[in-house]
């Protein structure tokens, strides 16, 4: 379904704080999630069966566009765990719902895209389109340069297409690097959408970034602005089959252990979808581990994304197959940092 980015989108898998105010383990008893802001609470029965190790999974209110869940679980990861796991984004991610998925070395580098293929519908979407209509997240230049790759190219276009299309993924991370995304799109599919103005309303609408990871929150949004001391980033791009069609996304992670200062994270992981190619116009989820008592940890996330079609008719059955499936998402990924260890 179009909603799999809200599950992964950046795409990371997160870790869940304890609340302010009382002592640090009885704060984390009363209320885990308000780390998260206010539209985070538990019931006595869902933090019952977080206490037993079940991991717990919430939509937060939203409307128009937007789509937020929250998932957290005790975890007996630790710190150094969650970050080598996330810096390994290819083992902590793939499986049979992302089957693809690279990250890109420093600087990007046409190779790193050696495992990406364009699926046969993809290709014949791109081959259909036009500069007034197009099923994926294109520009106009790039459909001139696709349709121009596939005229030349006769009856071996398929092939052709397939490397160009690797060519212009790279093309875009480079321009990311030099401009941010101001250097993406407009897509014909947005019209005059503004794909930064997107991410700034996302990113005000994520109060666990904003409040707790400012620096992060303002070093993606404003990006290539400078990095923050302490932060190490990277980008990957993934190939996503949960949707009718698969989604080809750029994400950009920035990974920082907990500063003295900070509430009682010990690692925080922010996360930011740079471009797809189809269904998501934007996405910013957060990654934090903190201390819960008998010497465990919780481990969750919340992401906050941008789906194209979202409308009021459907949306309690959109959010309620969002919630079952990061349960299950967010325990696999838990299973795979833990294994870190």
């Amino acid at each position: 379904m179009p909603l799999s980015r809200v599950l992964f989108g950046a795409a990371l898998i997160a870790a869940l704080l304890c609340s302010a105010g009382s002592s640090p383990a009885t704060a984390a008893r009363e209320d885990p999630l308000s780390f998260f802001g206010p539209d985070v609470q538990l019931s006595d029965s869902q933090r019952s069966r977080l206490d037993e190790g079940e991991a717990i999974a919430k939509t937060l209110p939203s409307d128009h566009h937007e789509l937020a869940v929250v998932a957290v679980g005790l975890t007996s990861a630790t710190p150094d765990a969650l970050v080598r796991s996330v810096e390994d984004i290819v083992r902590l991610k793939k499986s049979s719902y992302v089957p693809e998925i690279g990250r890109f070395s420093n600087p990007p580098r046409l190779s790193d895209l050696n495992s990406l293929t364009l699926d046969s519908s993809e290709a014949d979407a791109i081959k259909d389109c036009r500069p007034d209509h197009c099923d994926l997240k294109l520009s106009a230049a790039e459909i001139d340069r696709l349709q121009r790759v596939i005229a030349r190219n006769g009856n071996d276009w398929r092939r052709a297409l397939q490397d160009d299309f690797r060519q212009l993924i790279l093309d875009r991370v480079r321009s990311y690097l030099r401009q941010g995304e101001r250097g993406i799109g407009p897509y014909v599919d947005r019209g005059h959408e503004s794909l930064p103005r997107i991410f700034s309303q996302l990113l005000a609408h994520s109060p666990s970034v904003t409040g707790h990871a400012t620096q992060l929150g303002r070093y993606l949004e404003q990006y290539p602005a400078r990095r923050p001391p302490g932060t190490d980033t990277f980008l990957y791009w993934s190939k996503e089959t949960f949707a009718p069609h698969p989604i080809v996304s750029v994400t950009h992670v920035a990974i920082r252990r907990a500063l003295p200062r900070d509430d009682a994270a010990e690692a925080i992981v922010v996360s930011r979808d740079v471009c797809s190619t189809r269904y998501v116009s934007g996405a910013i989820a957060m990654t934090v581990l903190l201390p819960a008592e008998g010497g465990k940890r919780y481990l969750g996330y919340v992401n906050h994304t941008w789906v194209d079609d979202v409308y009021w008719l459907w949306r309690p059955i959109v959010e309620y197959r969002v919630k079952t499936d990061a349960a299950k998402a967010f325990a696999q990924a838990r299973a795979r940092i833990e294994a870190a260890e």
